[in-house]
């Protein structure tokens, strides 16, 4: 396969990015404001004469506000979630069908749909921060306390006790802060070990996305976690970052030097602001050692591959699992865990690490199938990674507890 061809265009430049289900938006230093990617509610069509100090994006609406503290929403509008009071505001946050701000004395005004409480406000209570998910919203109280209303026994029942954090972001079906020395707290709904923040590591800044978590080191580098289907959790390596978001399944970052880079779901293009940096094309390439063969990894172990050689760039890693089966009476069980890593030799890279739903009857299964997002689809695995150099891909079953005969 030939050497890909850069297309030349010249950089953007922002402050701050967001992203929802299918766009993304990027924050110029004037004010200005840059979406791209999927456009079927004008989420991504923002008036151009618009200037903003602070931008929030969520599934397919985009909200920000203005330098007099009036905020101003452009796309979905179903359940009225774009029309913006007659307010200055500190602080904006988009969720699923309902925005949320804070006003200067702590208190919070939400609108949009209310019809799981993700608009009621706690009475009389002051924040310092806000952050609206899918159909529920969290809080900072004044003292950094964790506060969560809406549709929380679905997503992000408990809230952590105890807690004071400095930092706060919402996904789809959890939530993160960050404590003052920098360590993370994830709670919620954890199908994907998207509330698993790795032990040890410290961080200067935290995102959720619909069901993955991004943070960045003090050092700037990234680190990802959670739901891996689109790539969104496969930041590139050897990066150091200023700020990172997480879209719904994608994921942006700002360099030193404000330019953008995108990766995971890019389906709509949205991954590729309009003028950004130079393009790989074809992108991204399939792995071809080996003679292109796709290695069967349906045993009970998993399946490995060693002597995998990548140069620069953006690569599609693809193996076979077959369908799987639950816990049953005879004991017949899936496994707990799927597991994909790639180890270089200096150390291991998770590119996949899905646990298993239990399910109400106390089974454990790793669900398979094309048709919802809590499965592990059989077929075709496929992990896109940014990296260089020579790699051992292991597909890994870690075995279901045996279940007792009933």
């Amino acid at each position: 396969m030939p050497d890909p061809t850069p297309t030349a265009v010249p950089f953007d430049h922002f402050v701050s990015m967001v992203g929802g289900i299918a766009h993304s938006c990027g924050l110029r230093a004037n004010g200005a404001v840059l979406c791209w990617g999927g456009n079927d509610h004008r989420q991504a069509a923002p008036s151009p004469n618009i200037r903003l100090t602070s931008i929030s994006s969520s599934y397919n609406y985009t909200c920000g506000l203005q330098p007099d503290g009036l905020a101003v929403c452009w796309g979905d509008n179903s359940a009225r979630q774009s029309e913006t009071p007659r307010a200055a505001f500190t602080a904006i946050s988009s969720g699923f069908d309902h925005t949320c701000a804070l006003l200067p004395n702590g208190e919070v005004e939400c609108w949009g749909d209310t019809s799981e409480g993700q608009s009621l406000v706690p009475h009389e209570a002051r924040f310092g921060a806000i952050s609206a998910g899918y159909r529920f919203t969290c809080g900072l109280l004044t003292d950094g306390a964790p506060v969560c209303w809406g549709d929380i026994d679905r997503w992000t029942k408990p809230t952590p006790q105890g807690e004071r954090l400095v930092s706060l972001t919402t996904g789809g079906s959890h939530a993160c802060g960050l404590r003052e020395d920098g360590t993370p707290v994830c709670w919620g709904r954890n199908s994907y070990l998207q509330t698993e923040s790795p032990e040890g590591e410290v961080f200067g800044s935290i995102a959720a996305g619909e069901r993955h978590t991004c943070a960045l080191r003090l050092d700037g580098t990234p680190m990802c976690w959670g739901n891996n289907y689109n790539g969104q959790t496969a930041a590139p390596r050897d990066e150091v970052f200023s700020s990172i978001r997480a879209g719904a399944f994608h994921s942006c970052a700002i360099r030193p030097d404000s330019t953008p880079v995108c990766w995971g779901d890019n389906s709509h293009d949205q991954n590729w602001p309009p003028f950004s940096a130079p393009r790989p094309t074809p992108t991204p390439r399939p792995e071809t050692a080996n003679g292109n063969r796709t290695p069967d990894c349906a045993d009970d172990d998993g399946c490995e591959r060693s002597n995998i050689m990548l140069d620069n760039g953006v690569w599609q890693l693809t193996m076979w699992l077959r369908e799987n089966v639950t816990c049953d009476a005879s004991n017949i069980c899936t496994p707990a865990r799927f597991r994909v890593t790639l180890d270089s030799g200096d150390g291991e890279w998770v590119a996949i690490d899905h646990a298993a739903v239990r399910e109400l009857d106390d089974t454990v299964t790793v669900r398979v199938g094309p048709d919802d997002t809590d499965h592990v689809p059989f077929g075709r695995q496929t992990i896109i990674v940014h990296a260089a150099g020579v790699w051992i891909l292991t597909f890994d079953f870690v075995s279901a507890p045996q279940m007792p005969n009933l």
